[in-house]
């Protein structure tokens, strides 16, 4: 089954009740550190020396694309699919 993502106001407006669109609230929980596994994660001014990253980007030719940041801020996003329930996605907002 295909399935399609899209905003609540869409879907109304469409008038469309069907099984194979996923909802996605446009609701998140922002916070200032987060907890992955045993490790914390600060975003600054608290925990300022580990806000810094270097994100890694996979090009469509395999090649891996290094871009400097500085996280501003984390947050946690629930998605509800139809199939498997709800997912929690742990996410940085990256300047």
């Amino acid at each position: 089954m295909d399935v399609e993502f899209g905003s609540m106001s869409n879907l109304i407006s469409r008038g469309l009740q069907n099984d194979s669109y996923v909802v996605v609230q446009p609701i998140i929980n922002q916070c200032g550190r987060i907890r992955v596994a045993a490790e914390i994660f600060g975003a600054r001014p608290r925990y300022k020396k580990n806000s810094y990253i270097l994100a890694k980007f996979t090009q469509d030719n395999e090649s891996i694309e290094l871009y400097p940041g500085m996280v501003q801020f984390y947050f946690e996003h629930v998605l509800r699919l139809p199939t498997i329930g709800e997912r929690t996605h742990k996410l940085a907002y990256v300047k």
